[in-house]
């Protein structure tokens, strides 16, 4: 993608993508809830692996995945690392409730998050959906505080990027 095309696919973001969609505050003080079939601590690297069936909840945020490493420091988490399942290449899931009551849903074979910064990377077959916009492609970058979003090819033409806006209801 050359730079123009960059900056203009910047630009179409900006002026599509809902700003209105914000995240909800008091999610990042819930507490954070994980099942799972499987769990693994290691207490030294401060990370937990959990495997099979993997459900995170805090506050308003879902995260559904075949495997998770959450990284901490001092009982902080600092990173997450989801994977959806390997058979058929399925997607792990992560959602969160906006301000306004809709949601924001991804979805990507591996989803990594990095708590302090509010970035996420879905990557593979990666879909981010605010129920009004709903961009695909292999690698999505989302940053939840900024409301970024950057959508990149895999630089061949089969995987392009993907964008669908539905336009506003009218009265």
């Amino acid at each position: 993608m050359t730079l123009l095309n960059k900056l203009l696919f910047s630009l179409l973001l900006c002026l599509f993508w809902p700003t209105a969609s914000l995240a909800l505050e008091n999610d990042s003080t819930a507490p954070i809830k994980v099942s799972a079939d499987k769990a693994e601590f290691q207490q030294a690297k401060g990370s937990a692996i959990y495997t099979g069936n993997v459900y995170l909840q805090q506050g308003s945020i879902e995260i559904r995945a075949d495997k998770m490493e959450l990284i901490a420091d001092q009982g902080v988490l600092k990173e997450a690392y989801v994977f959806g399942g390997s058979e058929d290449k399925q997607r792990a899931l992560l959602k969160q409730k906006n301000e306004d009551g809709s949601w924001t849903e991804g979805q990507a074979e591996q989803i990594h998050i990095e708590q302090a910064s509010g970035d996420i990377e879905l990557k593979g077959n990666a879909r981010l959906d605010d129920g009004n916009s709903t961009i695909k492609g292999p690698l999505i970058h989302y940053n939840s505080r900024q409301q970024t979003v950057e959508a990149q090819s895999d630089g061949d033409n089969s995987d392009r990027v993907e964008m669908i806006f539905k336009p506003a209801a009218t009265e």
